[in-house]
């Protein structure tokens, strides 16, 4: 991992931890996961990554029929 601190992820970093495309990290910036830009990298914060998936996290409920 080329992470720049233990509290701090590059955008690459966040695509290989959790198995995502570049498309797929550029969603989650465009859907709000919060970053700062230093030069021409994005650093994600790691407890903004988390506090990011906990108030996106959609939970499902299966219906049950009587």
């Amino acid at each position: 991992m080329n992470s720049i601190s233990k509290d701090f992820m590059t955008k690459t970093d966040v695509m290989e931890e959790y198995s995502i495309s570049k498309n797929t990290i550029y969603r989650w910036f465009h859907r709000g996961l919060p970053y700062i830009q230093l030069g021409g990298t994005r650093l994600v914060n790691k407890k903004d990554l988390k506090d990011w998936f906990d108030s996106n996290r959609v939970v499902q409920s299966e219906t049950i029929d009587h």
